[in-house]
């Protein structure tokens, strides 16, 4: 294998950890929720397709969707800083939460 095609498999591998992640069925409420967890995917799916195709990587940072803006918890999360516990629960009993990673 030359150097290229190295270079090749490795920028596919890249592009596959790039690729969003299909939510599980119980991640969705099945309320009807606008967004949905499967709608939000649909939309990172067809933007990373997109930026795949054009081997533009800079399309995968896009603008965010707000959500609930009016919602109680989407202003509760809003007023949270670095630092900050938060303890809830869910319908699914304890929520576990990872901080996003900074991009690359």
């Amino acid at each position: 294998m030359d150097a290229r095609e190295e270079e090749e498999e490795d920028d596919e591998e890249a592009w596959l950890q790039l690729r969003p992640a299909e939510p599980l069925p119980s991640q969705c409420c099945g309320s009807g929720c606008s967004p949905c967890v499967f709608d939000l995917y649909a939309r990172d799916l067809a933007r990373w397709e997109a930026a795949r195709a054009s081997k533009d990587r800079s399309l995968l940072r896009g603008k965010e969707l707000p959500c609930y803006q009016t919602g109680l918890m989407a202003r509760y999360v809003e007023s949270l800083r670095a630092g900050d516990t938060a303890f809830w629960r869910g319908p699914f009993g304890n929520f576990f939460y990872k901080p996003n990673q900074p991009g690359a």
